[in-house]
């Protein structure tokens, strides 16, 4: 056996002392760093806040007799700034704001889609919101309207007709036969064969187009082909309605778009002199004319009505907690089904001094 004396002990203390110092500031460094970079590296996280909540009577033009609100509705949104993920530092920012919220990207922007397919669904989505809110409200009022065709909602980016179909199209014909109903198509569609090549007439930016589209698999409980698209009835009202969504998709305009139509259409003023502000879907198949539907991204929305002073918020009936729990005090929240009943519930509010100074 070696024995060390005092001064080699006291040297190997300090050369242990010193390679655990090393590894200890080489370990923190690496952590440190890899912090530091993972706040600018970008992750499959969005970050979505309060969006726009401009005047829907602004951006809506009515080719009939309109009248003027003391008042004005807003339709509200949410939006996302970094869609393509935020980064760390921007996540831990929004950990501690109360007026952001942390989503995975792949609940907006699904991996088995390209952001460019996404966004294009989205806008026509906002487009049939469009036309189902015009179709709500003239219901609302008893103008007839009529079928013109069979409007394309959605379309899968794995159909064979994905090519050639675009979100937003208006499909008139299929081999020369008309089709201005949904079941219509369906009924010409049921006796193709998937894989059948078929010639569809179509409306886009209005302008006709003959397109060769070959056919897929049906949807389940179908017969025959189908088009790897999500179809609903396209509608012509006897005035024309033209609203200017801009930069805003999706479905959740459309209780405040009808409501502002039928407002402008009624020598009425249903605002009262208040700012009116709120979220919703509307249905316009017959058997869903008017209906609400629930949305997402309630809290959010509420702040931004917030912001531009909002006094009463209208909310799809089951979402109506959440919306109070955001607004406080600050607003009236009103959750509603239908188009119907959210008229009804304007009417029911107390005249403004406004309201009264104008009787």
């Amino acid at each position: 056996m070696h024995a060390l004396g005092s001064g080699a002990t006291k040297n190997l203390r300090r050369q242990m002392w010193w390679l655990r110092a090393t590894r200890w500031f080489v370990l923190t460094s690496f952590v440190a760093t890899a912090v530091v970079l993972g706040m600018f590296v970008k992750l499959p996280l969005l970050v979505l806040e309060p969006g726009p909540a401009p005047d829907v009577a602004k951006r809506t033009r009515i080719s009939a007799e309109t009248y003027p609100s003391e008042g004005s509705i807003h339709l509200t949104t949410a939006q996302v700034k970094v869609p393509e993920g935020a980064t760390g530092s921007q996540i831990l920012q929004a950990i501690f704001d109360p007026d952001k919220i942390v989503y995975p990207r792949e609940s907006i922007y699904p991996s088995d889609e390209s952001p460019e397919h996404t966004e294009s669904i989205q806008a026509a989505q906002m487009t049939q919101s469009e036309l189902e809110a015009a179709v709500a409200a003239l219901s609302e009022l008893g103008m007839p309207y009529r079928s013109e065709g069979v409007f394309v909602s959605t379309i899968s980016e794995d159909s064979p007709a994905a090519d050639k179909l675009i979100a937003g199209d208006v499909i008139t014909a299929i081999d020369s036969t008309p089709v201005l109903l949904v079941e219509e198509l369906r009924a010409e569609l049921a006796g193709r064969a998937p894989g059948a090549t078929v010639r569809l007439d179509v409306v886009r930016d209005g302008k006709m187009r003959s397109l060769a589209v070959k056919t897929t698999d049906p949807a389940e409980g179908r017969d025959g082909a189908g088009l790897g698209a999500t179809l609903v009835q396209y509608r012509k009202a006897p005035i024309e309605v033209s609203i200017s969504s801009k930069d805003i998709g999706g479905p959740s305009a459309g209780l405040i778009y009808a409501l502002s139509i039928y407002d402008r259409l009624v020598p009425e003023d249903l605002t009262g002199g208040r700012t009116i502000a709120g979220t919703g879907t509307i249905g316009n198949a017959d058997e869903r004319s008017g209906i609400v539907g629930a949305v997402g991204s309630v809290s959010l929305k509420v702040k931004g009505a917030r912001l531009i002073g909002a006094d009463v918020f209208l909310v799809p009936k089951g979402e109506a907690d959440e919306a109070r729990q955001a607004a406080g005090s600050d607003m009236d929240v009103i959750g509603v089904s239908t188009l119907k009943e959210a008229i009804a519930e304007l009417r029911k509010l107390p005249p403004t001094k406004i309201a009264q100074k104008n009787a």
